[in-house]
């Protein structure tokens, strides 16, 4: 489980609920989730069946409509501002994809069409894609509307996906198996996060890893320490002080592992950056 394309035209909606449900530190696979929501190859998925395989994994996907792009804009930087992706259905009702953060410039996006799938595009341009010709009451002129979908958990997990534009840059620039086995090291990382927030006895993963990792997992290579340092960075993992034995030896035992599964071993592609 990772970030890696679709293998088809038609599950992109599955895809972008898994993204959302990896943002809230929540893990299901693409297929578990297109069974739950009753995917089909001929008429995929719509938002119904969405909100329904949302709620079997204990999360609401709710509708919030707007009718300018400033006011879906202005929306969209509150939802992600609050740590809440948000899928949208871009293209003319014809593709899924979930946000995940944004900056001024750029919305972060992850998107299954892609083989890289974290996008950063351009606000304006993706606005548009996101709008679609609505008549109002029947008759009159096309207005065009936007509809965003944020998903919300119902408790705390203890990890919640902070992909900023930076973050996603230097996502972008690490090997394809990082990025593709991000979910995996996150899933294995879960247990040990508090969800007590910044409580005395607990520290922020990401950065202890970094420090100390190298002292404590000496055989352990640069790059196995920083992808795992990446991870718990970009999930703000924090972890109670007692358990960072536990997390070394489970960075330790990794390396004993393939990193990839050989389906989805892929060479890295150009950062895809809209300008």
């Amino acid at each position: 489980m990772g970030l890696y394309e679709q293998p088809n035209s038609w599950q992109c909606g599955p895809f972008a609920l898994k993204h959302g449900l990896l943002a809230h530190g929540l893990f299901a696979h693409e297929d578990a989730l297109a069974r739950a929501a009753g995917s089909t190859e001929a008429h995929g998925t719509d938002e119904r069946q969405l909100m329904g395989a949302a709620r079997d994994h204990g999360c609401v996907l709710r509708l919030e409509r707007y009718h300018t792009a400033h006011t879906a804009r202005r929306a969209l930087l509150r939802l992600l501002g609050d740590h809440i992706p948000v899928l949208l259905c871009v293209d003319q009702w014809d593709h899924w994809v979930t946000a995940v953060g944004a900056d001024d410039a750029h919305v972060v996006v992850l998107d299954s069409h892609y083989d890289t799938v974290v996008r950063l595009e351009l606000w304006d341009a993706y606005l548009r894609r996101v709008g679609y010709p609505h008549r109002l009451g029947g008759w009159g002129p096309r207005v065009a509307w936007y509809d965003l979908h944020p998903l919300l958990a119902r408790g705390e997990t203890g990890m919640r996906m902070a992909l900023t534009t930076e973050r996603a840059r230097h996502l972008l620039a690490t090997p394809a198996e990082i990025r593709m086995t991000l979910a995996d090291r996150a899933r294995q990382l879960a247990p040990f996060a508090t969800r007590a927030g910044r409580r005395s006895g607990s520290v922020a993963l990401g950065p202890w890893i970094a420090e100390f990792g190298a002292q404590r997992a000496p055989a352990v290579s640069a790059q196995t320490l920083e992808a795992w340092a990446f991870t718990a960075e970009i999930f703000e993992v924090r972890c109670d002080t007692d358990r960072l034995p536990e997390v070394i030896r489970l960075i330790a035992g990794s390396v004993e592992r393939p990193a990839v599964p050989s389906a989805y071993a892929k060479q890295g592609s150009a950062v895809p950056v809209a300008t």
